[in-house]
């Protein structure tokens, strides 16, 4: 188990002892593209390529993308100690972290944003780094995110993106050739800052982008409904600004 995985899992039993919540039960579901109808096919989860595990708690919710997910009943103290070698166990373990930390009151905005709200997100996204940043300063984009990709590729002459997707590697996106996740160091390495997908704690390369921000002095941003939880355990920056919470 990595530091990252291991810090969660800790945290998680934390709470769940000092609130009692080992009585409750989370409810694990998957959804997939008409939940939130994202405005084009250029979108993973529009593709099938990804899903959204969904969990539910008494008073909190939480999901996380994965490319493997189940629905199931669990207990929810028996959450902590699965397996997190395996990716569907990964999602359904930070779905559930985020429930929890929802339900606590700890992070908001743990539902994804929907239909041309994913638009809007880069948009938003590339003017508030603009407002510190200069155009030629490298900004890297780990995992591609259309939405933000297209905005970004406008404010940033000197925009990398990686992806872990054989079939985005290598093509062009925005004008900006996406180079495999691979090279990840050597751009976080040249970069000025670092906006790395929530999904990166489920397929488990998160920590790994986070040591690697430390050892060259860049700054991270986690984006994404995935990474809500993790972020506020870390103190990181989360931008997720269209996420919705439960009912709303």
């Amino acid at each position: 188990m990595n530091w990252l995985d291991r810090l969660a899992v800790e945290a998680f039993v934390e709470r769940l002892k000092l609130h009692r919540l080992e009585g409750l039960e989370a409810r694990f579901m998957v959804l997939g593209k008409d939940e939130v109808k994202l405005p084009s096919s250029e979108y993973f989860l529009m593709r099938g390529r990804e899903v959204i595990e969904h969990c539910e708690i008494e008073g909190g919710c939480g999901q996380a993308f994965t490319s493997h997910a189940r629905n199931c009943v669990l207990p929810f103290s028996e959450v902590p100690f699965l397996d997190l070698s395996l990716e569907v166990n990964r999602a359904l373990f930070y779905s559930a972290l985020n429930a929890l930390l929802n339900r606590l009151g700890e992070v908001k905005g743990t539902l994804h944003c929907k239909g041309v709200e994913a638009e809007a997100c880069g948009d938003l996204l590339a003017a508030e780094i603009r407002k510190r940043l200069g155009k030629d300063d490298v900004v890297l984009h780990i995992g591609y995110q259309p939405g933000h990709v297209r905005a970004l590729a406008k404010a940033f002459d000197r925009l990398l993106v990686t992806d872990m997707d054989p079939a985005n590697i290598g093509s062009v996106k925005f004008g900006v050739k996406v180079l495999s996740s691979s090279e990840n160091e050597e751009a976080i390495r040249r970069a000025r800052l670092v906006l790395v997908t929530g999904s990166a704690v489920v397929n488990g390369t998160l920590h790994e982008i986070i040591n690697w921000c430390d050892r060259y002095a860049v700054e991270c941003v986690i984006y994404g409904v995935t990474g809500k939880g993790v972020a506020k355990l870390l103190n990181l920056p989360i931008f997720c600004p269209y996420a919705h919470d439960q009912g709303g």
